[in-house]
């Protein structure tokens, strides 16, 4: 009851879990050649995405299998790309924009750990912000994974007062390994 109850406190307050750990015996690294489009993939412009359709401000699942990771895979680590662009970046001047913000955050397929209510306290994992024409922003991370899957939730905010300065942001991460 102690634990509960400590956890409870811990997520009213956006307070992070106890670190939990697994070791891994053999890692995997992708020999591929690098490609532009990644193998998890997501914009705001048309909503395109891959492998699976994502929503925002939401928990998504998404089959790492499809992407070459075996079933018993523990993590995998990911690398690539936070992207905001403005889609009419040359029709306005630069005091015109408004700040696009997305913050992307994972967890292992199942977890219970809900950081819905945290990500506008800081409880995050990628972030990336801008103002003028665009960024894109490196980010890399390692990925618990549960029974093939793993769970992705981000927040964007590109809905501007101005339809001009409208900017769509995306998600462009690549498997580079995995470990089991």
């Amino acid at each position: 009851m102690r634990n509960i109850l400590a956890a409870l406190v811990a997520a009213m307050l956006c307070l992070p879990a106890q670190a939990q750990w697994t070791k891994l015996d053999e890692v995997h690294v992708s020999t591929r050649p690098s490609s532009s489009r990644g193998d998890i993939f997501w914009t705001t412009l048309n909503n395109i995405a891959s492998p699976v359709p994502l929503a925002r401000n939401t928990w998504n699942v998404i089959d790492v299998t499809t992407l070459g990771v075996p079933p018993d895979a523990k993590a995998i680590f990911l690398s690539g790309n936070l992207l905001i662009s403005h889609i009419n970046a040359s029709a306005q001047p630069r005091a015109y924009y408004e700040v696009a913000n997305l913050k992307v955050a994972f967890r292992a397929y199942g977890d219970t750990s809900d950081i819905s209510s945290c990500i506008t306290c800081q409880w995050y994992l990628g972030h990336t912000i801008e103002t003028d024409s665009g960024q894109r922003s490196t980010w890399a991370t390692w990925v618990p994974v549960r029974a093939g899957k793993i769970e992705i939730r981000f927040e964007c905010t590109d809905g501007h007062t101005n339809a001009e300065a409208l900017s769509a942001c995306g998600i462009n991460l690549n498997v580079q390994a995995w470990g089991r």
